[in-house]
């Protein structure tokens, strides 16, 4: 199975808006990252792990994600920790930007994806991103329909 490792306040870290919110709300910011990673990973067949610093404030409830929080020790190292307990590296996307994680990932044979990145899948891969594809793919359909249907209508009334 593919698995996720998140690096979650590295990933609200590199996205604008959950960065914003994190300012004046860090429970609030996580709820955002995790709500968008349930809406990205709910067609999909993966685990996710969702690592955050520190302690939790108020449960945050996920229909796709474990949440790990890191209590007194840096979540970088409790990501490093999950990704020695994998049994197939190779089925391993860890998200973060952080050098020593990202590094880590690397020589560990995981595929690691920069933040910034995830952030931009986030957004175009998730219900919002999949009807906007459908939407596209059916007004260029429905264009040439009509374009085959108006040129192919008109060479038919010549005969």
């Amino acid at each position: 199975m593919i698995t996720y490792l998140i690096d979650g306040n590295n990933v609200i870290g590199k996205d604008r808006q959950l960065n914003k919110i994190h300012k004046n709300d860090p429970t609030a910011s996580r709820e955002g990252l995790v709500f968008r990673v349930d809406r990205w990973a709910a067609s999909k067949k993966i685990k996710v792990v969702i690592f955050f610093d520190g302690h939790p404030k108020t449960a945050i409830n996920s229909t796709s994600a474990e949440i790990r929080y890191s209590g007194n020790k840096a979540a970088d190292e409790l990501i490093k920790s999950a990704i020695d307990h994998q049994r197939n590296t190779l089925n391993v996307f860890v998200i973060s930007s952080d050098t020593e994680v990202f590094n880590y990932a690397r020589v560990s044979r995981c595929n690691p994806v920069l933040s910034e990145e995830f952030c931009k899948s986030l957004d175009t891969n998730g219900p919002r991103g999949e009807e906007e594809q459908t939407i596209n793919r059916l007004s260029r359909s429905n264009s040439e329909f009509l374009d085959l249907f108006l040129n192919s209508g008109g060479n038919k009334n010549e005969d």
